[in-house]
């Protein structure tokens, strides 16, 4: 039997290719994966100069920090100014959420996850401050009454997170 040099050329370099291939596509995830955070970073940011441009909407939040839920569907609030500019706020904030929600929901694992979208860097960290944020009792009555205007992503994570949420101690000063 003859051997063909040819052959075992051909195969060193389709391995050296396809490990080639392997390590470029596991570069790409971490990178569109960084781009991803960063750009829900810039999302989160622009929620904050927000807060600095509109300091009302702060101040109405640390006000009505220690209320109850239900004061924020009372028929009352639909005369405050102070109260749609607080609720569009948490709207984006919560709808920030849920996209962070949802992409981390789109990964997977093992060699297929190669083939799914990247997740969203230090998710657990993400998490906490879902919750704290979360914490706002306007927030709370949002996520009560109004969750279905939200993904899957964010209301699955209400759901499991509810009662932790809802524990915490509320500082009215971290809005």
């Amino acid at each position: 039997m003859n051997f063909d040099p040819n052959i075992y050329w051909t195969i060193i370099a389709a391995v050296a290719g396809a490990a080639w291939t392997l390590v470029t596509a596991i570069g790409e995830r971490r990178s569109k994966a960084l781009e991803q955070s960063r750009a829900i970073m810039d999302r989160l940011f622009e929620g904050d100069k927000l807060l600095v441009e509109h300091p009302d909407i702060a101040k109405y939040l640390s006000a009505v920090a220690g209320n109850s839920e239900p004061y924020f569907i009372d028929p009352a609030r639909l005369s405050e100014l102070e109260f749609f500019k607080a609720k569009a706020y948490l709207y984006s904030q919560l709808s920030a959420f849920d996209e962070i929600l949802a992409v981390t929901s789109q990964t997977g694992s093992g060699i297929y996850s190669l083939f799914k979208p990247p997740g969203i860097l230090e998710i657990a960290d993400w998490e906490e401050y879902m919750k704290h944020r979360l914490t706002h009792p306007l927030a709370r009555s949002i996520m009560e009454n109004e969750a279905s205007i939200f993904g899957r992503g964010l209301r699955d994570f209400w759901l499991r997170k509810r009662e932790a949420i809802s524990g915490q101690t509320l500082n009215p000063h971290s809005w």
